[in-house]
């Protein structure tokens, strides 16, 4: 019975984190970046920070914030989150 509890949780875990690293773009951005400016600024300051995509890119990219460390090195992600804010 604990083998089977021990497998359905690693199943269901497998699951969760696949699903958070699948999502792209602004999508996986939003859990931080959120309306309420907490823990990090929202959408729309962020369009008043960054006028276009490479702006937008560089900046995450320059980022002293250890949150960014997980998408600095992955330049779809921060390519497809400018195309979703609209930054060209």
């Amino acid at each position: 019975m604990k083998r089977i509890m021990a497998l359905v949780l690693a199943i269901v875990m497998i699951a969760a984190f696949s699903s958070v690293a699948m999502a792209a773009g602004w999508e996986k951005c939003q859990g931080c970046h959120n309306d309420a400016g907490k823990p990090a600024i929202g959408k729309a300051k962020l369009l008043e920070k960054f006028k276009t995509a490479d702006a937008f890119i560089k900046g995450a990219k320059d980022s002293k914030s250890p949150m960014m460390n997980a998408v600095k090195g992955n330049d779809e992600n921060l390519k497809a989150a400018a195309a979703d804010l609209g930054l060209k």
